[in-house]
This record gives C-alpha cells, structure tokens and sequence, in this order.
C-alpha cells in the first residue's frame, strides 16, 4: 500500500492527528474549532472545560446524551453518530466502531488517502451484558491502543465465572440478611451490576442519584430495572423485598474491578475480578485482529506492551509520546 505522507500523531491534548485538518481525540481541553472525537463518558475521556467547550464535540448517542445532560456541554455543540457510520471531518474520513467497555464506548477509525488510523480508547474483545458487543475490530495500517492491563500479569480469569461468584455472594449476602453493596463507576461498572442482578436473580436493585442519572441515559438501548435511593457515593445496593428505609450503609460492600488481581482496598468485603477493559490476552488480540503494522499505545503499562510486541511479535510498536509522529 503506497504510503502517505503528512499524517501525523501524537499524545499531548489527549491524542492529536494532523493531516492538512486536525483532530482531537479524548482531548483534555477544548480548542476553537478543532473537533473533538470522546469516544465514551467517563470523565478522564472528557475534555475538562466541556461546560464552555470551543469546538464540536462528537461521539456516539449515549456518549452524546451523557456530554449534554451530566456534563451540561452546550447541546448545539454535540455530534451524535450512529455506530458503522462514516463522516466528514475536515479531510479526513471517521468511523466509529463499538468498543465494548461501557456503554456507547466507542473506537474511531480515521481515514485519508487509503491510510486507516484506528484509535481503541478503552477497549473489550469481550463485551459485557450492558454494551453494545464486544469490541468490532476493523483493520489498519496504524493501531492507538489503550494499555491499561498490558503487562502479562493481568490475564483475568473466565469473566462469566467471575459473574457467577458475583451473584452467589450477592444471593449469600441477602441470606445472611445483611444487604450486598457495590461500589462502582457510575458509567460502565454500575449497569453491568444491575443487569446481571436483573438477569440472574429476582433481588430490588437499588441506585444512588449518580448511578441512575447514566443509566438513565443508557435506557432504552438497555433494559435496566432498578430504584433510586440516597447514599453518599455512587453504588449499587441490592435488597430483598421492600426498598423503603433501607439503610445501605450496614451491608457488605464489593468492588468489581481487574485491579483485583492485585490489590484489595481495605474495608471491603470482597473484590471480584471483573473488567470493562481489555486484559494483556485482550489487548493482543485486538492488535492481531486490527492486522496494524505499527502499534502506539497509550495509558497504563505501556513500555511493558510495546517491548512484548517487539520482541516476541515482532510488530513496529512504542508507547505514543509529545513528539509528533509520521505514520
């Protein structure tokens, strides 16, 4: 394939690509009138300054609704895409494709001149019970990609498995008569929890207001039943019979989280291996299937990755730095 000349990236304002346009993506700050692709709601996608932002914010429909009903960006400035849709954008050709780490996450494949640049952001080959699939990898010439868990010690166990501990110790909890508490991300973490209660057992599912204000936002792609309540951080509670004054805070809390691998914060009762992201296993399967030549990652462990996919795969790969790049 003949290479392009000019396409340039890098990792400063988030990732920046410049090609005659340019274009942000999970940008840190707003620029004028330079596009910012978000390619899902949690606040370390989001640019800092959203509330006043410069520019066009675009990303899919439930990313979308979350910029402009949680983060209050100005509705004019919101772009919603359809998952498989390609825009224009200055020069360049966006599509994205569904992520599998929260819901409406997306990945942002960026086009011109016959070279495909394909952005991860978060990413999950494997889907969960509350996205909109696993990850649908296209293929690129450059892959950007999240390494979060891209050591080899974080290879997760069977993620089902993992659910199933996860309502045995839920259904245990209430046994005992005492009340199971999820701590969890309010995007994301939060409407797994309640769709696999939902799915597995016939508990009340109780909310904080952060938690439902994003699964609100989630519905109806996602089905979700569950109830507000009022507690200081975002949870999930689960009860049995009626929700009225329940006080959650003398159940047993639990995480959900791939740092349980490794790490077990105190005054928890249980932490269950369970991820929204890509594992090290993960992660190499999305560069296999993505068939990129050079590898850039962000986040997490990545000289870890880049040096495995040298050394043993042999593929073009660094960890994205401040210094523009030609690709």
């Amino acid at each position: 394939m003949k290479r392009i000349i000019g396409m340039k990236i890098r990792w400063n304002n988030g990732i920046e690509v410049s090609n005659g346009s340019r274009v942000l993506m999970d940008a840190k700050r707003t620029v004028e009138d330079v596009p910012i692709l978000i390619t899902h709601a949690h606040s370390d996608h989001v640019p800092r300054d959203v509330r006043r932002s410069k520019s066009k914010l675009i990303a899919t429909s439930i990313t979308g609704r979350a910029l402009k009903s949680v983060y209050r960006a100005p509705k004019e400035l919101v772009v919603a895409l359809d998952f498989g849709k390609e825009i224009e954008v200055g020069q360049m050709r966006i599509t994205p494709f569904v992520a599998g780490h929260v819901p409406g996450s997306a990945m942002f494949l960026l086009e011109k001149g016959g070279r495909r640049v394909l952005y991860t952001g978060d990413v999950n080959p494997r889907g969960g019970l509350a996205v909109e699939g696993p990850a649908d990898v296209p293929e690129a010439d450059v892959l950007i990609i999240e390494t979060t868990y891209g050591s080899p010690k974080f290879r997760f166990p069977n993620q089902n498995f993992v659910r199933a501990k996860i309502v045995e110790w839920a259904l245990s909890v209430v046994s005992e008569g005492s009340i199971p508490i999820f701590s969890v991300y309010p995007l994301g973490k939060a409407q797994e929890i309640i769709a696999l209660l939902n799915k597995t057992t016939k508990l009340k599912v109780l909310v904080t207001d952060e938690v439902a204000r994003m699964s609100d936002i989630c519905q109806p792609t996602f089905r979700l039943s569950y109830e507000r309540i009022q507690a200081l951080h975002p949870m999930v509670a689960v009860v049995k019979g009626p929700s009225s004054n329940v006080l959650v805070e003398r159940g047993k809390t639990a995480i959900a989280t791939g740092w349980a691998l490794i790490l077990r914060p105190r005054r928890v009762h249980r932490a269950f291996p369970l991820s929204s992201h890509a594992d090290f296993d993960g992660l190499l399967e999305i560069v296999r299937r993505s068939k990129a030549k050079e590898v850039y990652t962000v986040f997490g462990f990545s000289n870890d990755f880049t040096s495995y996919l040298r050394m043993k795969l042999g593929i073009k790969a660094a960890p994205l730095t401040r210094e523009w790049v030609t690709v």
